[in-house]
């Protein structure tokens, strides 16, 4: 998933942050030990050693300086955070991909009117609901996430196991770093049956935490893609609506609202969204496009009586596409864009269409049908000659 593929990506550039910098430190200390103790020999070799800052501190040897000590605490900081947003993230994923899982929670959800009567779409709803379930496992840490993975994704991970109980005491140990600059408190001492009273981490405890968030964070995904490989990572296949159709639009005048992903209509007593029925618009300019509509057959019916008043009204032009089952589908948006860039100006010669043919590796029948969407008349004129 991209959310994995993500937190991969993360430790990885973490890694390297940390690498990259330490390296940067032992290079800075040489070259300051080289200006103490050969400055003339680099003076004559014309190398410049600006002056040592009074905010840099050269290490003592086997010593942390107080530099790498926090470069070590940030990035242990972050490696934590990665796992937990990874694993919100694969959530949101899931739940774009497939609403399956998620229908078996026994929760309630409520609303008042006017958030209820805000909402402009069924999407807007969705997004309500998703948030809902993200803000509940948001402040809840990794513990309440693997529960909630465990409950909604009916996983087995293992709260109780050592390589768990050790990913809590990282945890617990960035809670310490962030709200208490690594001093411990009683608490932790007796959770972990230490007299330690400040926390430090070294590189090769970082190291080891890096490897042990890697391990968990493969795992889970190891896990996820075992349940849920034939199921709910599966984009889920809606029902086949009764009635779909395809039609090209031209804008005549004005800016039509009923292409508004937020237009309203009513069947009876039922509003509906053309949002709900859109299923795909591609825009060949500012002022032509295509769109595919698909629902029930009266959503559909009354979505074309309205297409019919504007187009009566000279507001917009509309050719259907697949009201008509022996008609070919339309050219792709690409192809499109490719025969509009080779038109010639108008009147047009028979020849253009072997032309066009040849320089774009069509038929002669697509590049027809090209000439006929952007402009019938000038094809019709031409067929005369």
């Amino acid at each position: 998933m991209t959310a994995f593929a993500n937190f991969n990506q993360e430790l990885k550039r973490l890694r390297e942050f940390y690498q990259a910098t330490v390296y940067a430190y032992n290079q800075t200390d040489y070259f300051l030990m080289l200006k103490r103790k050969h400055s003339e020999d680099l003076t004559n070799l014309e190398v410049k050693i600006d002056k040592q800052p009074n905010y840099y501190r050269i290490k003592k040897r086997s010593a942390l300086s107080a530099n790498e000590k926090s470069l070590n605490e940030i990035v242990f900081i972050r490696v934590i955070s990665g796992l937990e947003v990874y694993m919100k993230d694969s959530i949101l994923e899931i739940f774009r991909k497939n609403k399956l899982p998620f229908k078996n929670l026994k929760k309630d959800l409520k609303f008042d009117y006017n958030e209820l009567l805000s909402f402009k779409s069924t999407a807007d709803i969705i997004n309500k609901l998703i948030k809902t379930e993200l803000r509940e496992v948001k402040n809840g840490g990794i513990t309440e996430l693997v529960r909630y993975y465990n409950n909604t994704f009916s996983l087995e991970v293992n709260i109780d196991s050592p390589e768990f109980k050790k990913l809590l005491k990282y945890h617990d140990q960035r809670h310490i770093l962030v709200h208490r600059l690594g001093k411990t408190d009683e608490v932790y001492r007796k959770k972990y049956g230490t007299d330690i009273f400040t926390i430090s981490i070294d590189e090769d405890y970082l190291m080891t935490c890096i490897d042990d968030f890697n391990a968990f964070g493969n795992e889970i995904e190891k896990l996820l893609n075992l349940k849920f490989k034939d199921e709910y990572y599966r984009i889920q296949q809606s029902k086949k609506p009764e009635k779909q159709i395809r039609f090209s639009v031209e804008i005549l005048k004005g800016k039509p609202e009923i292409f508004n992903f937020n237009y309203e209509f009513w069947i009876d007593e039922q509003p509906v969204m053309f949002g709900n029925i859109l299923r795909d618009r591609e825009d060949i300019d500012t002022k032509k496009f295509i769109i595919s509509i698909a629902g029930k057959n009266r959503e559909i019916e009354n979505y074309i009586k309205i297409l019919d008043s504007f187009t009566s009204k000279n507001k917009i032009k509309v050719e259907y596409i697949l009201k008509k089952k022996k008609q070919l589908p339309l050219l792709s948006k690409e192809t499109l864009i490719k025969i509009k860039e080779h038109l010639p100006p108008i009147p047009w010669e028979i020849k253009m269409i072997n032309e066009i043919s040849l320089k774009l590796n069509l038929s002669k029948k697509d590049v027809i049908r090209g000439l006929i969407y952007f402009n019938r008349s000038a094809f019709e004129e031409m067929q005369k000659k």
